[in-house]
């Protein structure tokens, strides 16, 4: 089923579009929708004022509108999230999908990778766990550039990686949690398993971000100066709102 954030990311990119333009180019992604579910979409999102209708069945994204941002999540995902929770209940971690930094970005990458990002001095258990309850998965333990390069770019894998304290996350009623959009964002500009995404790239997943959801930049700030990266995002924020660097 198509998500209100797949819709919005293409209204971005394109300015102005008709259901049919869109479904043409989801298809060339390898994404196909039905027809009737992608019109039913559009009309409530015209509805809820999210996107408005410029033109007889021509859609453009309303300006004065931004959605809560909702992580990606998959039946494999909470798969991985049972086995920690089982194996480890009183840890602090989160499975996110790098899926959640490609929907900002235009860069076409290779990257298909669940994150699992686990508190300091239990990453190498819950690897170690993974790799036994998961045998056939490619799982790595906080891999390095070359490992994405040679090893990680264009296969479906699962990386450990270190949750650094006070990492916004999103806590639900079940326990389990969800990756923030804070989160997301400055882990986009600032881990190396993000590296294609960052420099001028960087600028366009902020601005994107921006344009599409609602961003809370005082949790986004302390979570990059608890990175020691808080001078990094301030000069990232304010080259976005240079209005003039995407012309």
């Amino acid at each position: 089923m198509i998500g209100s954030v797949d819709i919005l990311d293409y209204a971005k990119r394109a300015r102005t579009f008709t259901c049919k333009q869109m479904l043409g180019d989801f298809s060339k992604d390898g994404k196909t929708y039905s027809p009737n579910t992608v019109m039913s979409a559009l009309r409530r999102l015209v509805k809820n004022r999210v996107l408005q209708k410029v033109d007889r069945g021509v859609f453009s994204l309303s300006q004065t509108v931004k959605l809560s941002f909702s992580a990606y999540y998959d039946e494999e995902m909470s798969m991985i999230e049972n086995i920690i929770r089982t194996q480890f209940p009183f840890i602090r971690f989160c499975v996110w999908n790098s899926y959640d930094i490609k929907r900002f970005s235009h860069y076409v990458s290779n990257i298909n990778v669940i994150f699992v990002d686990v508190e300091r001095e239990c990453e190498k258990s819950v690897f170690t766990s993974l790799i036994n309850a998961l045998p056939d998965k490619h799982i790595y333990l906080k891999p390095t550039q070359d490992d994405y390069t040679h090893y990680i770019f264009g296969k479906p894998t699962i990386v450990v990686r270190t949750l650094i304290s006070e990492a916004p996350l999103i806590l639900l009623g079940d326990k389990s949690t969800r990756v923030s959009l804070e989160k997301v964002l400055v882990d986009s500009a600032v881990d190396i398993d993000f590296f294609p995404f960052q420099d001028y790239e960087s600028l366009r997943i902020f601005r994107n971000a921006y344009d599409i959801c609602s961003v809370n930049e005082q949790k986004l700030l302390r979570y990059a100066r608890r990175r020691n990266k808080v001078n990094l995002i301030k000069n990232i924020l304010t080259e976005v709102n240079n209005t003039n660097i995407f012309d």
